[in-house]
């Protein structure tokens, strides 16, 4: 009976110390795993810090560049619409290559203010630097004899698809900057 005894608080002995030493490893995996969790949560906020940004730069960038694309697109309507005539044509077509030229000059003064990492911001400069170039071969195609938007349509879907780049990269939805800048 004895043995029995001994055997039995070896047993109960060898089952306590296994729990108490698996509580510890639970312990210490919780710190690990809050450790994770915070650094999880950082990252998270680091992540709404850069959308937050890259939007209200969209915002600011619409804001510059709406009322010149405005008088761009009236030029463009005008063209393919038959109740226009000539004189209206032309007269657009003048205002639209001044809005050109004041975008280019705008464009070419822009700066980024978003606080995001430097790859991201070189992506949205260069973004920048395809809109002014569309800027620029809107009012070299308006000041030709035959009007020819081909080169600008290029340059702009240059500029749409570096911002889609940029915004599927932050896993953004891809905006229609035609449409934000109408």
């Amino acid at each position: 009976m004895k043995q029995y005894l001994l055997v039995f608080g070896l047993l109960i002995t060898i089952l306590v110390t296994g729990c108490a030493q698996t509580d510890d490893e639970s312990t210490d995996n919780t710190g690990d795993d809050q450790q994770e969790t915070s650094a999880d949560d950082q990252a998270a906020t680091k992540d709404k810090e850069i959308k937050s940004a890259l939007l209200n730069e969209q915002l600011n960038l619409a804001e510059v560049v709406t009322p010149f694309q405005q008088k761009i697109n009236d030029f463009q309507a005008s063209v393919e619409s038959e109740d226009t005539t000539d004189e209206e044509v032309d007269a657009l077509a003048t205002e639209a290559k001044t809005a050109a030229e004041e975008a280019q000059t705008t464009l070419e003064d822009y700066k980024l203010e978003a606080d995001i990492p430097e790859d991201l911001k070189e992506q949205y400069d260069s973004a920048i630097a395809s809109l002014s170039a569309y800027y620029s071969e809107i009012q070299t195609a308006l000041e030709a004899d035959e009007i020819d938007l081909s080169t600008a349509e290029s340059k702009w879907e240059e500029f749409q698809n570096t911002i889609a780049s940029l915004y599927e990269e932050v896993e953004l939805i891809v905006p229609d900057m035609a449409a934000a800048f109408s």
